[in-house]
Protein backbone atom coordinates (compact mmCIF):
# COMPACT_ATOMS: atom_id res chain seq x y z
CA UNK A 1 0.00 0.00 0.00
CA UNK A 2 1.39 3.60 -0.83
CA UNK A 3 0.48 6.34 1.67
CA UNK A 4 0.73 10.13 0.38
CA UNK A 5 1.92 12.94 2.50
CA UNK A 6 0.02 16.19 0.42
CA UNK A 7 0.48 20.13 1.60
CA UNK A 8 -1.16 22.86 -0.13
CA UNK A 9 -0.35 26.59 0.18
CA UNK A 10 -1.03 29.76 -1.62
CA UNK A 11 1.90 31.51 -2.81
CA UNK A 12 1.81 35.14 -3.61
CA UNK A 13 3.41 34.93 -6.80
CA UNK A 14 2.66 34.07 -10.38
CA UNK A 15 3.13 30.55 -11.69
CA UNK A 16 5.76 31.32 -13.39
CA UNK A 17 7.75 33.29 -10.62
CA UNK A 18 6.78 29.86 -8.42
CA UNK A 19 8.44 27.54 -10.81
CA UNK A 20 11.55 29.40 -10.75
CA UNK A 21 11.99 29.13 -7.42
CA UNK A 22 12.60 25.62 -7.82
CA UNK A 23 14.62 25.87 -11.02
CA UNK A 24 17.68 27.86 -9.70
CA UNK A 25 19.81 25.67 -7.67
CA UNK A 26 21.29 29.44 -5.59
CA UNK A 27 17.24 30.05 -5.01
CA UNK A 28 16.42 26.27 -3.96
CA UNK A 29 19.91 26.03 -1.77
CA UNK A 30 18.19 29.27 0.08
CA UNK A 31 14.87 27.97 1.73
CA UNK A 32 15.44 24.19 0.90
CA UNK A 33 15.21 22.35 4.59
CA UNK A 34 13.50 22.92 7.47
CA UNK A 35 13.66 24.25 11.00
CA UNK A 36 14.91 22.39 13.74
CA UNK A 37 13.15 22.09 16.98
CA UNK A 38 14.68 25.64 17.70
CA UNK A 39 13.80 27.46 15.16
CA UNK A 40 16.83 28.06 13.05
CA UNK A 41 17.12 26.92 9.83
CA UNK A 42 19.15 23.90 8.04
CA UNK A 43 21.76 25.03 5.79
CA UNK A 44 21.32 23.41 2.12
CA UNK A 45 23.98 22.61 -0.21
CA UNK A 46 23.16 21.75 -3.94
CA UNK A 47 25.41 19.55 -5.32
CA UNK A 48 23.43 18.40 -8.70
CA UNK A 49 20.07 20.25 -9.44
CA UNK A 50 19.42 20.96 -13.35
CA UNK A 51 15.90 20.68 -14.09
CA UNK A 52 16.02 18.47 -17.23
CA UNK A 53 14.15 14.86 -17.30
CA UNK A 54 16.07 11.70 -16.38
CA UNK A 55 18.40 13.92 -14.56
CA UNK A 56 19.76 13.21 -11.05
CA UNK A 57 20.45 15.73 -8.08
CA UNK A 58 21.43 15.50 -4.63
CA UNK A 59 21.48 17.96 -2.05
CA UNK A 60 23.04 17.63 1.74
CA UNK A 61 21.43 19.82 4.53
CA UNK A 62 23.31 20.46 7.51
CA UNK A 63 21.20 20.91 10.93
CA UNK A 64 22.21 23.60 13.22
CA UNK A 65 23.87 20.58 15.58
CA UNK A 66 25.95 19.76 12.57
CA UNK A 67 24.61 16.88 11.17
CA UNK A 68 24.78 15.96 7.85
CA UNK A 69 21.75 14.41 5.66
CA UNK A 70 21.65 13.75 2.13
CA UNK A 71 19.21 13.66 -0.15
CA UNK A 72 18.80 12.72 -3.67
CA UNK A 73 17.06 11.39 -6.39
CA UNK A 74 16.51 12.02 -10.73
CA UNK A 75 14.46 14.20 -12.11
CA UNK A 76 11.18 12.37 -14.04
CA UNK A 77 9.13 15.32 -15.54
CA UNK A 78 9.58 19.06 -16.13
CA UNK A 79 6.73 20.86 -16.71
CA UNK A 80 7.28 24.46 -16.71
CA UNK A 81 5.57 26.41 -15.54
CA UNK A 82 2.99 23.96 -14.08
CA UNK A 83 5.47 22.07 -11.96
CA UNK A 84 8.08 19.32 -11.67
CA UNK A 85 8.02 15.45 -10.64
CA UNK A 86 11.03 13.72 -8.92
CA UNK A 87 12.60 10.58 -7.00
CA UNK A 88 13.34 11.36 -3.72
CA UNK A 89 15.36 8.96 -1.15
CA UNK A 90 17.93 9.43 1.70
CA UNK A 91 21.03 7.90 2.13
CA UNK A 92 22.21 7.75 5.50
CA UNK A 93 26.30 6.43 6.34
CA UNK A 94 26.54 4.64 2.65
CA UNK A 95 23.01 3.41 3.10
CA UNK A 96 20.48 4.42 0.63
CA UNK A 97 16.67 4.69 1.81
CA UNK A 98 13.46 3.55 -0.38
CA UNK A 99 12.90 5.82 -3.51
CA UNK A 100 9.93 8.12 -3.38
CA UNK A 101 8.13 10.18 -5.47
CA UNK A 102 7.48 14.12 -5.48
CA UNK A 103 5.30 16.13 -7.49
CA UNK A 104 4.54 20.25 -7.15
CA UNK A 105 1.90 21.40 -8.90
CA UNK A 106 1.96 25.37 -9.66
CA UNK A 107 -1.72 26.76 -10.39
CA UNK A 108 -2.89 30.11 -10.93
CA UNK A 109 -5.29 30.97 -8.07
CA UNK A 110 -7.11 34.63 -7.38
CA UNK A 111 -4.85 35.71 -4.68
CA UNK A 112 -1.78 33.86 -6.51
CA UNK A 113 -1.00 30.81 -7.25
CA UNK A 114 -1.96 27.74 -5.58
CA UNK A 115 1.12 25.07 -4.59
CA UNK A 116 0.53 21.65 -4.36
CA UNK A 117 3.60 19.20 -2.81
CA UNK A 118 2.64 15.66 -2.69
CA UNK A 119 5.19 12.98 -1.46
CA UNK A 120 3.83 9.67 -2.04
CA UNK A 121 4.94 6.00 -2.47
CA UNK A 122 5.83 5.33 1.27
CA UNK A 123 5.46 2.21 2.27
CA UNK A 124 4.65 2.66 5.40
CA UNK A 125 2.34 5.18 7.17
CA UNK A 126 5.34 6.35 9.64
CA UNK A 127 7.52 6.71 7.20
CA UNK A 128 5.36 9.31 5.54
CA UNK A 129 4.51 10.80 9.21
CA UNK A 130 7.82 11.12 10.04
CA UNK A 131 8.05 13.97 6.80
CA UNK A 132 5.01 16.12 7.65
CA UNK A 133 6.80 18.52 9.73
CA UNK A 134 10.04 18.69 7.35
CA UNK A 135 7.99 19.38 4.69
CA UNK A 136 5.57 21.74 6.47
CA UNK A 137 9.01 23.58 7.57
CA UNK A 138 10.66 23.76 4.24
CA UNK A 139 7.51 25.12 2.83
CA UNK A 140 7.34 27.51 5.61
CA UNK A 141 11.22 28.74 4.56
CA UNK A 142 9.59 29.28 1.49
CA UNK A 143 6.89 31.24 1.93
CA UNK A 144 9.41 33.11 3.91
CA UNK A 145 12.00 33.78 1.16
CA UNK A 146 8.87 35.05 -0.82
CA UNK A 147 7.72 37.56 1.49
CA UNK A 148 11.87 38.44 2.05
CA UNK A 149 12.43 39.37 -1.80
CA UNK A 150 9.31 40.86 -2.07
CA UNK A 151 9.80 43.27 0.94
CA UNK A 152 13.01 44.27 -0.44
CA UNK A 153 11.56 44.88 -3.92
CA UNK A 154 8.97 47.43 -2.06
CA UNK A 155 11.54 48.51 0.79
Amino acid sequence: MSHELKLTRTLSLTPEECFALWQNPQILAAWWGPYDDQGEPFISKVENWDLKEETDWAITMTAPSGKLYHQSGTILKVNAPHGLTFTFRWTKQGETGPTTKIDVHFEAAANGTEMTFKHMDFDLTEDRDAHISGWSSCIDRLEHFISTRQEAKNG
